[in-house]
């Protein structure tokens, strides 16, 4: 019963225990007569008999619950033990890419200053045409779009640190769509839903995500994309539409490519 209570789990413990308890009222009448002096039988009292009985069912149900807890204890000890492990070799591996970000966003910062340089060299040459300066201007804020990204790579404890909330679905995808708005494509964001609007934390992973999708869209887009957010008050949906060719045969019936 004890090895059983340290290795098993309570509920097969506890058939154990009762298979015991079973085992010991039988044998109370069911056993062999034990010979004593003269030939004759012992037989006890049965006062001793029964205190017998109570004293093996205490005993084994002491045993039983006490071996179980303390097995029980060693056990979340052990586990807690690991989880703090894995938990500070996590820390150690995020504090180790915080080191390459910070050295990875020193190291490109030069190059992009030369290339912003360059751009705004090019841009104030007197033979550049109109077009030509928009994109030079186009490729300088994209320069410095990339040199604030690296700034922020440079201090990702800071980072980290910060708790900022978005106030609702339509700001979260203006904010993933802020980025992509300088590439001649229409960007149009609305949102409908119950009150109250639901706000949520700054999650890089989820702008990044919808980002791809805007990007996805704006690339394979005509004219316009169109981003709808709706919410309930368990749900929030986004659907990221543009009105380019899509697949073949996704036209409407006059021939205009509908939004997809």
């Amino acid at each position: 019963m004890t090895i059983a209570a340290t290795s098993l789990p309570l509920r097969q413990a506890l058939g154990l225990l009762g298979l015991t308890l079973v085992c010991a009222t039988i044998l109370l009448r069911v056993s062999l007569p034990m010979p004593w002096l003269g030939g004759e039988d012992l037989i006890l009292p049965p006062m001793y008999v029964l205190a017998r009985w109570v004293a093996l069912g205490v005993s084994a149900a002491f045993v039983t619950l006490y071996a179980y807890r303390v097995a029980a204890e060693a056990r979340q000890t052990a586990s807690a033990l690991t989880a703090a492990e894995l938990v500070l070799a996590r820390a150690q591996h995020l504090s180790q890419i915080d080191g390459l970000a910070a050295a990875a966003a020193h190291e490109l910062g030069t190059p992009l200053a030369t290339v912003a340089l360059v751009v705004r060299e090019m841009a104030a040459a007197p033979h550049a045409d109109e077009g030509f300066r928009e994109d030079l201007n186009l490729l300088e804020q994209s320069v410095e779009r990339c040199r604030s990204i690296l700034g922020k790579l440079s201090a990702p404890a800071g980072l980290s640190g910060q708790q900022m909330d978005i106030s609702s679905p339509v700001e979260l995808a203006e904010i993933a769509a802020a980025p992509h708005r300088l590439l001649g494509v229409a960007i149009t964001v609305t949102g409908e839903g119950l009150d109250p609007t639901p706000k949520c934390q700054k999650n890089p992973g989820v702008l990044y995500g919808l980002g791809n999708l805007i990007e996805n869209a704006v690339g394979f887009a005509e004219k316009v994309v169109v981003i709808r957010a709706s919410w309930t008050k368990s749900t929030v949906k986004i659907v990221v539409a543009d009105d380019g060719r899509g697949f073949a045969g996704a036209t409407t019936d006059d021939g205009d490519a509908p939004l997809q």
